[in-house]
């Protein structure tokens, strides 16, 4: 539907709050520079009348705002696309139904051609033209099916707080943007710009280590200042602006992919400014640019291959006495539903001390979401009810409240406890085998089943036909998203249970527990980078120096003089390779 928005911007009390905008009652577009500024007087005119105006502004029309920015001159898209509306609409939900089909993204620059247009920035940093240049990249491929469906996949993978869904008719516009412009609240702007980027690791401890890497990196707090330098001078512009101060800066923000610095400007004034003001002041917003903005848009003109359009640019809303939100199109695909082709931009800041090895993975590190599986899952701890009490208790929240923070769970410690003494308190004297669900709203469930005496006698497995996927984080956290488990013990459903492997040949668990071989009198386990759960019987053995932690290959185990199943349900389950 023509003029369908959807705007899922994170609210004051940091939950997604979705704004749907439909039937506008008059859309305000343009291709044409000389008539931007006319284009938003005319936007400001409908709010001022009390209707609501959502859209965006392209980052080519930077020279409306100063004819001094240098930008692409043949466009693919409209400078702007404003809907005017009567109000948004309530939450709506999207048929889970609808399908797509996403070909392979392909680059527009070849890696030679990026190496030598980082060498030609840096020698442009060397002869002072430019302290920083956001230099970015497009991909192209080929769309089939539903955008809205593809939005709102790309959504739950990326869980940015500033995404939007655009029905501009031949152009749709998905945003997965993580970063704030600019919002206008009462007599007071925010805009919280980011710059600094590091992959996250896949276990927690490796994972905060990333973090604070991040935090204290030199060379991406010098980025990140310079930009805030910028914005606030840019801030203070604005008329009316009293004071402009920085009251956060090099936080680091957490997304499923990447970890971001950012800092938040905020400036104060007596007369709510307008948009055009606004947009005189700000746009385009210097994260992507790099500083100082005129020269450096120079240089971004004469090496990007295309125009960036709606990416770079500014996507948000305005309402007739509330807020005004504008992300910044970054993590932003446009579709042309007349060509069936997606774009995507790419990139990051350039300055002296940046590699091109260095620059190149960043800007890949940026395209993960694309590529990653969007599912709705739970936290899981299986845990044994023995004696009148838990198995490891304190092992298993402990692990549950890592993988909580790491996948932004709320994890409410005392509310899980009680819902476990209450099951308890059912089965009084029993020995069961009990299953604590945790999810993403923090809500908890737990159940259970009698747990039967384990045999000990030796159970016959089998080696996985195929090799695990190293990279797949589900395997370093114990959830219900358990597919890769089940799809190798469908493979062969009559052992008692399945031995994974990597592609180097290491093995790494069972579906169902850890493993640990004895070679040369020894007992060893696999260790946890190989692809595998930290189970907390595992945890525990090691810590104590019972069980020790190597890379074991196929050969070994193999040849190893015992092996054994473990878990903290059934303990050590003595098992032979067929």
């Amino acid at each position: 539907m023509v003029g369908k928005l959807l705007f899922d911007f994170v609210a004051e009390d940091g939950n997604i709050e979705r704004k749907v905008f439909e039937n506008p009652i008059k859309i305000v577009t343009t291709t044409s520079l000389q008539e931007v500024r006319k284009a938003l007087d005319e936007v400001q005119q409908a709010v001022n009348r009390g209707y609501y105006a959502a859209g965006y502004v392209s980052y080519e029309a930077a020279p409306a705002f100063d004819p001094a920015y240098l930008v692409a001159q043949h466009l693919q898209m409209p400078l702007l696309w404003f809907g005017i509306y009567e109000k948004p609409t309530v939450k709506e939900e999207v048929c889970a139904q609808a399908s797509f089909k996403i070909g392979k993204w392909q680059a527009d620059t070849d890696r030679k051609r990026y190496n030598k247009t980082i060498q030609s920035i840096k020698r442009a940093i060397a002869s002072g033209e430019t302290y920083q240049v956001n230099y970015t990249m497009r991909l192209y491929t080929d769309f089939y099916g539903d955008d809205l469906a593809y939005y709102e996949h790309l959504r739950l993978a990326q869980r940015a707080k500033y995404s939007a869904y655009m029905d501009l008719g031949r152009f749709r516009i998905l945003s997965l943007s993580p970063e704030l412009f600019f919002q206008g609240k009462q007599n007071q702007i925010s805009t919280r710009p980011m710059k600094g980027t590091i992959a996250r690791a896949k276990q927690y401890e490796d994972d905060q280590k990333m973090a604070m890497i991040l935090s204290t990196s030199e060379k991406d707090q010098a980025e990140n200042v310079m930009i805030v330098d910028l914005i606030r001078n840019d801030l203070a512009k604005i008329p009316g602006v009293q004071t402009v101060h920085v009251p956060q800066i090099f936080s680091i923000e957490r997304f499923p992919t990447v970890y971001q610095m950012t800092s938040t400007i905020e400036a104060n004034y007596a007369m709510k400014p307008t948009l055009l003001q606004v947009f005189d002041a700000l746009f385009p917003c210097g994260s992507i640019t790099g500083a100082p903005k005129v020269s450096t848009m120079k240089i971004i003109a004469q090496v990007e291959q295309s125009s960036r359009d709606v990416y770079c640019g500014a996507i948000g809303y305005v309402e007739p006495e509330g807020e005004t939100t504008f992300n910044v199109a970054i993590r932003t695909i446009w579709l042309d539903s007349m060509s069936g082709k997606a774009c995507y931009g790419v990139g990051g800041g350039i300055t002296w001390d940046s590699t091109e090895e260095g620059e190149y993975e960043e800007a890949m590190m940026k395209t993960r979401f694309l590529h990653k599986e969007s599912v709705e899952f739970s936290l899981l701890e299986t845990l044994k009810w023995e004696d009148g009490q838990f198995f490891l208790l304190e092992r298993h929240l402990h692990r549950m409240q890592q993988s909580a923070m790491y996948f932004d769970f709320r994890f409410d410690r005392s509310k899980i406890m009680q819902s476990l003494e209450e099951h308890a308190n059912l089965y009084v004297g029993q020995t069961r085998r009990v299953r604590l669900l945790l999810a993403s709203s923090g809500s908890c469930q737990v159940e259970s089943t009698p747990l039967l005496q384990t045999s000990r006698t030796e159970q016959v497995v089998a080696l996985a036909k195929t090799p695990i996927d190293q990279e797949d984080i589900f395997l370093y956290h114990k959830t219900t998203h358990r597919e890769v488990y089940a799809y190798h013990k469908k493979e062969n459903p009559e052992v008692y249970d399945i031995l994974l492997w990597n592609e180097q040949g290491q093995i790494t668990e069972f579906t169902t527990g850890n493993i640990v071989v004895e070679i040369s009198g020894q007992k060893w386990t696999p260790s946890r980078p190989c692809g595998l759960l930290n189970g907390t019987y595992r945890e525990q053995l090691v810590e104590q120096g019972i069980l020790e932690e190597k890379i074991i290959t196929i050969e070994e185990v193999l040849g190893a003089t015992k092996v054994w199943l473990m878990n903290s349900v059934r303990g050590f389950v003595p098992v032979r390779i067929c």
